[in-house]
């Protein structure tokens, strides 16, 4: 396989990835603590390494969304005994809003809706969930 110029340097494993509603950039996640990387889809550049904030061994990030203006990036979480939803600015980094329930170990799924205000959440028993989105991340009104 030829190198091209957004090719990512191997780790443990990636578990998932997802590209921006605008595909210029791309979003990928590692089974382990690499952090979820953000990058161009053009040339590769980094844009940002986020944070998940692993703190035992098993953890994961089972899925990603972007807003649909780009601007921030869900990762549904698989952390040890619960599940989280962290929510992140892409551009700066900021860790927006966590949303954690003790009562899942991970969910598995979640989704922005087309406003960007709120997300959708899965988990493994088959349970969907609404959450708002901080009002101040809300996009911008066309």
């Amino acid at each position: 396989m030829s190198a091209g110029p957004a090719d990512l340097a191997p780790v443990d494993h990636y578990m998932t990835s997802r590209f921006s509603p605008d595909g210029e950039q791309f979003a990928v996640a590692s089974e382990r603590n690499y952090g979820i990387r953000v990058v161009k889809t053009a040339n590769g550049s980094s844009v940002n390494t986020l944070d998940p904030g692993f703190k035992g061994e098993y953890t994961a990030v089972q899925r990603l969304a972007f807003s649909p203006d780009g601007r921030l990036l869900a990762a549904a979480l698989e952390a040890d005994d619960a599940g989280e939803i962290r929510v992140w600015n892409v551009e700066t980094g900021e860790l927006v809003t966590t949303i954690a329930d003790p009562a899942i170990w991970g969910f598995t799924a979640v989704a922005f809706s087309p406003d960007g205000r709120h997300l959708a959440t899965g988990d493994p028993d088959g349970m969907l969930r609404l959450f708002a989105v901080p009002e101040e991340h809300w996009p911008a009104r066309r």
